[in-house]
């Protein structure tokens, strides 16, 4: 069916300068956005940012002699605010919205006509990157 549709006239570096802005705009929400895990009560406090980097780890001293205490609680505030981190990149990623379409602009006994539309958005805030690209392909067939 997509035989002979021409994607050559859909501008792709237009449309991978669009994706790499999304990507760039995406990455740049992560870093700004903070989780914070506490645990055992608030002797360890671990704070990660979007991109997954930890950029602040507090101690109670009393847990210094503790080791297995530190490891258990350690893993247990990571994992916690890897899971916070990881469901903000799933909530972010229902931001970006791709879509292609398909569609006969002309039909007749011996041409036809078809027409490939894709769109793909990032909402966020007050930002919406768009891209549209469209191609079109005529095939014809029967004696001329």
């Amino acid at each position: 069916m997509l035989d002979g549709i021409d994607f050559s006239k859909i501008n792709l570096s237009d449309m991978m300068g669009q994706i790499q802005q999304i990507a760039t705009k995406v990455k740049e929400d992560g870093a700004n956005q903070i989780f914070t895990s506490k645990v055992g009560g608030g002797m360890i406090e671990l704070s990660i940012n979007g991109n997954s980097e930890v950029v602040d780890l507090q101690i109670d001293d009393s847990l210094l002699e503790d080791k297995d205490s530190l490891q258990i609680l350690l893993m247990s505030a990571m994992n916690d605010v890897i899971k916070q981190s990881d469901e903000a990149k799933k909530a972010m990623a229902m931001n970006i919205k791709s879509t292609e379409k398909y569609y006969i602009s002309k039909y007749s006994n011996d041409e036809i006509i078809l027409k490939k539309e894709v769109k793909t958005e990032y909402k966020s805030d007050n930002l919406l990157i768009s891209y549209t690209g469209k191609s079109k392909s005529t095939s014809s067939w029967g004696s001329k």
